[in-house]
């Protein structure tokens, strides 16, 4: 089973009372930790993210220069002590929701680790409302319509 990213929310601790989110790590932009030896820190490292899935959207040229939220987009620091150093990069993953990736880091010596498979899923909240006086009312079990339509687009 594939670890979900929910690529539409803010890192917000509101969040982390709706059971579907884990941790705000699953929030946002992928946020990856890198841990080193100080005396065996490599001089380079790439991460490299694939599409592991067989269905994935894929954006047009015209749409990413359109959107940057439709962009594959990396970051990265550096923090040290004298016993390790922590180098981290977020990636911030289209905003498709369905899409399935694996990330792979490689050091200069040729070290290579390999991730989980990385969904990227979006949430939407609603709220169920009608007017009092209202003749006719909407049934909560008339919004499965929608929730099924959402569901076929990766949408929660």
């Amino acid at each position: 089973m594939p670890v979900i990213q929910w690529v539409n929310l803010e890192k917000n601790t509101d969040y982390l009372d709706d059971p579907d989110i884990s941790s705000l790590d699953r929030c946002g932009a992928l946020e990856i930790k890198n841990v080193f030896a100080a005396e065996n820190i490599p001089l380079s490292y790439k991460v490299k993210v694939s599409e592991s899935g067989n269905d994935n959207a894929e954006y047009s040229a015209a749409e990413k220069a359109r959107n940057n939220n439709f962009k594959l987009m990396k970051g990265a620091t550096d923090l040290g002590t004298e016993a390790e150093v922590l180098m981290s990069d977020t990636i911030t993953l289209p905003a498709a929701g369905g899409n399935k990736y694996t990330l792979q880091a490689k050091d200069a010596n040729g070290t290579e680790v390999k991730s989980e498979e990385v969904e990227a899923k979006r949430k939407l909240y609603y709220q169920y409302m009608h007017m009092e006086d209202a003749n006719g009312k909407v049934t909560k079990s008339s919004l499965s319509a929608l929730e099924s339509h959402c569901l076929t687009n990766h949408v929660v």
